[in-house]
């Protein structure tokens, strides 16, 4: 099982971000970034457990991520 989470470019490198928080936690975590594409092979075959869309004051790439989520299958 693992998380991905959706944020801005360099969301792996910041100090406090949610993926650091989850890393701490002993989470396996992959990134990719507001604008990545979701319906990748790797991602249909191996989904994640959940999604975490980190937008800050991004609101609509976060909603934008959010509609590739949804049409993404089966995550």
């Amino acid at each position: 099982m693992w998380i991905l989470v959706i944020g801005r470019e360099g969301i792996e490198e910041r100090d406090g971000s949610a993926v650091g928080c989850l890393h701490e936690l002993g989470c396996e975590v992959q990134t990719a970034t507001l604008w990545d594409r979701l319906d990748t092979e790797e991602l249909v075959k191996s989904p994640p457990a959940a999604v975490l869309i980190e937008a800050g004051d991004e609101a609509d790439a976060g909603r934008a991520a959010l509609v590739r989520v949804r049409a993404a299958e089966p995550l």
